[in-house]
């Protein structure tokens, strides 16, 4: 029964509909609201890298905006240069359809943004009057932020490179201070960092050679293997980051680039697969890019220079190898005394130098004082004389050669131990009769 009474009032409130009709018509108007109309936009066969920058009408807004369109996944996307807008330019014909949901407005602006070929990343950047080195990943209609093994904070686009054949980012300048890099007070750090995208891990690579530091080092144009910056003093330089070396323009190519630059009022500079092409800027125009430079004409007039980084010498790490050099010079001055006063150890100071310091026993002792105060009268002692001196002449023949031998063992490896001569007594034959054997000290 309260069924069919539900349905006889909603049959006698025909003009109450409107309320839906109203309610659906505002919601398609909302949705319709986060699509905005497309400006003429790079097609994909010319969009390599982080893509290029233009500017175009934001109806939402209602004002002029900053975009940078690149290649994600076989769709152009536009990133908005202030903050962390995303939009989809394929999926609906001839509209801006809004993927993210982010509302952090003006934190990102100048952010090196960059497809993998999967993710899509903003490195650095500057909002509020801060520079950061900040990693964040799109995810789930979001921009989320990736840890890293440190924070290198940078001016973003300006001054850091992605090469998309290494997956790495390249971080060339940064303010040692938090300011906006348009604020001309602050100082810059030329050190140079470079991050695998895949593990997060950024490692040093050193400093900017000294004729690259300049306030007004900043990326111009790029091509897969670098990019092109130009000097204070006017001079325009290629950073190869696959070898690490500066390459500079010859006069064919420099000229050539100088003549690109010629274009900017009408065309934008836009770096394809191949090589820059020239993009108009004005709508009115046919979209017809113009081939200006292939990269394998401007890499063929490029010659070869330094590496475009060092490792310097920080004055502490001098001071730090000065101080244990001399701690170490100070432990070795120590150890070789301590041998020295060791080795001068003085057992017979009948003896001379260097027999003094050899641990003879008694005997071995008495032969050699006796031996070597005989040495200028003669140089040769007999067996006899010998026996003799050991005490042993009383005893059987086989006992006296057995005792001269040990003895004389026994001194000639002490003094072989202690100064590397083999023998210090040698047998030698007796000059008046060849049959009988002398002994004699070696000995200078």
């Amino acid at each position: 029964m309260k069924v069919c009474l539900d349905f006889l009032f909603l049959r006698m409130r025909p003009s109450k509909n409107w309320l839906l009709t109203i309610l659906f018509s505002s919601f398609g108007l909302f949705l319709f609201a986060q699509i905005t109309p497309l400006q003429p936009i790079p097609s994909k066969e010319l969009l390599w890298g982080d893509g290029i920058f233009i500017s175009t009408y934001d109806s939402l807004i209602h004002k002029n905006w900053g975009y940078q369109i690149l290649l994600h996944r076989g769709h152009r996307l536009a990133t908005r240069f202030a903050g962390g807008a995303v939009f989809d330019l394929d999926s609906v014909p001839n509209r801006w359809i809004r993927l993210d949901s982010s509302s952090f407005f003006g934190y990102n602006n100048g952010a090196l943004t960059f497809s993998d070929g999967q993710n899509l990343y903003k490195y650095s950047g500057y909002g509020f009057w801060t520079n950061h080195g900040l990693l964040l990943k799109f995810k789930n209609c979001q921009w989320e932020f990736e840890h890293q093994n440190r924070e290198v904070i940078a001016f973003g686009a300006n001054s850091s490179f992605y090469h998309p054949e290494s997956n790495q980012i390249f971080s060339f300048l940064r303010p040692t201070t938090d300011q906006s890099y348009s604020n001309d007070q602050s100082e810059i750090n030329y050190d140079v960092f470079v991050m695998n995208v895949g593990n997060k891990e950024w490692k040093y690579l050193g400093e900017l050679r000294k004729e690259l530091q300049t306030a007004n080092f900043q990326i111009f144009l790029k091509t897969p293997k670098g990019f092109l910056v130009m000097l204070h003093s006017g001079t325009l330089v290629f950073l190869n980051v696959e070898t690490g070396r500066i390459q500079y323009l010859n006069e064919i190519i420099q000229s050539k680039i100088i003549d690109l630059f010629r274009w900017k009022e009408k065309y934008q500079i836009l770096q394809s697969t191949t090589g820059w092409v020239l993009f108009p800027i004005s709508f009115s125009e046919k979209q017809n890019p113009i081939p200006i430079l292939s990269f394998a004409e401007f890499e063929k007039n490029l010659i070869d220079g330094p590496k475009f980084y060092e490792k310097p010498l920080k004055i502490w790490i001098i001071l730090v190898g000065i101080f244990l050099a001399a701690i170490l010079s100070f432990f070795a001055y120590l150890h070789q005394k301590l041998c020295k006063e060791q080795h001068k150890k003085v057992y017979h100071d009948e003896l001379p130098f260097p027999l003094n310091e050899i641990p003879f026993d008694q005997k071995e002792t008495m032969l050699l004082s006796w031996m070597y105060g005989q040495r200028m009268k003669k140089s040769q002692v007999s067996v006899l004389e010998m026996n003799e001196i050991l005490g042993i002449e009383g005893k059987s023949l086989d006992h006296q050669k057995k005792i001269r031998s040990e003895i004389i063992k026994s001194i000639n490896s002490k003094y072989q131990a202690s100064t590397g001569v083999v023998e210090l007594i040698q047998r030698k034959p007796n000059p008046l009769d060849k049959r009988l054997v002398d002994y004699g000290l070696i000995f200078n």
